[in-house]
């Protein structure tokens, strides 16, 4: 790639990243970044996953390292975190390469819609609609494979649902959620690299803006 084309990715992922933190949704930006960068869409997903990942390292190890998060509280989640976000990834490693590619512009429409259309509350806490056991496991599934399978606002899927069936308040669900995204992505990336679909040249430069970001 030229040097222009790395200076755009690296200012993209550190813009989105900034984005990610405020409301979710920077990958929105970085995934359509790579794929018009030329970049295969399997590769896309799996180098957009590496810096996706580093950057959500900083936040994630912070709350944990500030005893907001304890690991009896979310050792469930990370289960079926690892379950979901490796069969998702190795779904979308499977799939023909133009088929990938006509996918990939219909789902970011639809994310990107759904979250213009959504508006997020929860600044109180509310009585819990469903048990945390049932939400764990279900949405650690399910959110485990959609961030293997594709990723872009998976954040802001988790706290969606964590104000609406657990009741949280924003503060509390966006720390969790941050926590549980680094995890699907952390083994969705693992795959990635296992099947070969990692620029790591590039995906380490985007990364690098991304932590700042």
């Amino acid at each position: 790639m030229s040097v222009e084309i790395d200076i755009i990715l690296i200012l993209v992922a550190g813009i989105a990243s900034v984005i990610d933190t405020i409301a979710g949704g920077g990958g929105l930006l970085v995934l359509p970044t790579l794929l018009l960068s030329g970049v295969p869409p399997a590769m896309a997903l799996g180098t957009n996953k590496l810096q996706a990942t580093l950057g959500c390292s900083v936040s994630a190890t912070s709350f944990l390292r500030a005893g907001k998060i304890q690991w009896h509280q979310i050792k469930l989640g990370i289960i079926c975190c690892f379950i979901g976000a490796t069969i998702g990834t190795l779904t979308i490693t499977q799939l023909n390469p133009d088929f990938l590619g006509k996918l990939i512009p219909i789902l970011i429409f639809c994310i990107l819609l759904y979250m213009i259309l959504f508006k997020q509350s929860g600044h109180q806490q509310r009585p819990a609609r469903i048990a945390q056991s049932t939400f764990f496991i279900t949405f650690g599934l399910i959110l485990g494979f959609y961030d293997g399978f594709f990723g872009p606002g998976t954040g802001s899927f988790w706290v969606i649902a964590m104000i609406l069936l657990l009741g949280w308040d924003i503060k509390k669900a966006t720390m969790h959620a941050k926590t549980y995204n680094f995890v699907s992505n952390l083994f969705s990336l693992l795959w990635f690299i296992f099947t070969g679909h990692v620029i790591f040249s590039i995906g380490l430069m985007m990364a690098v803006s991304s932590m700042v970001g």
